[in-house]
């Protein structure tokens, strides 16, 4: 405000997460009664009722679930993770539980908060993308980015955008959920020449670098 001398409109400076829940609730996509399903719990639940207390086994379920979720809205491959091993009756019979668990409680899960708002965004709806077009789009720390989360930037983006994305491909701490890899692959694809390295660091001091 100080700089451009008046406030901004439509403004917004956050998280994937927040802005993706922001947008669900904003324009009426989820129930209003919903809320965010608390991690505790989640674990419970996970625990108590699909037999799941070993966090690589709840991360492989939830992987399977947005998997499914994805085909069934008919995704584009590249911002769809495929579980390894296919799935079994057993998983669909956990993910159809925790679906009515859900359903009944009025809850959505971190997962389903970036699925939904990539499917709603993904419609084509004018309405929807009317008021979620942005013509400057700045993203920190891309390399932690999974393919669905950089999908949904893209489909942020009004006719003409500017679109700005800094990271170092090297730090990427959250391969095991996807991000890092073919997410940086398919976005240095789109950037083709409009790539800018920093060969110095100016930031870091010394004994960390």
């Amino acid at each position: 405000e100080d700089y451009l001398g008046c406030s901004p409109d439509n403004l917004f400076i956050g998280n994937i997460h927040r802005f993706c829940l922001g947008f669900l609730i904003t324009n009426n996509l989820v129930d209003e009664n919903t809320s965010v399903l608390d991690e505790e719990d989640q674990l419970e639940f996970f625990a108590d009722t699909l037999g799941l207390r070993y966090e690589r086994d709840i991360r492989d379920f939830l992987k399977k679930k947005a998997y499914v979720f994805s085909m069934d809205h008919d995704f584009p491959p590249i911002v769809v993770r495929t579980p390894a091993g296919g799935l079994s009756g057993a998983d669909y019979s956990r993910i159809a539980e925790y679906r009515r668990y859900q359903e009944e409680n009025h809850f959505v899960d971190f997962d389903d908060i970036l699925l939904l708002a990539y499917h709603f965004l993904n419609t084509g709806d004018s309405r929807i993308l009317q008021k979620s077009a942005y013509d400057w789009i700045q993203v920190d720390e891309v390399q932690d980015m999974t393919p669905l989360q950089l999908g949904i930037v893209e489909l942020l983006a009004a006719t003409g955008c500017t679109k700005l994305y800094f990271g170092d491909e090297q730090q990427a701490i959250f391969r095991f959920a996807g991000a890092g890899g073919p997410a940086m692959d398919w976005l240095k694809g789109k950037a083709g020449n409009n790539i800018y390295r920093l060969q110095r660091n100016y930031r870091s001091p010394s004994y960390l670098v």
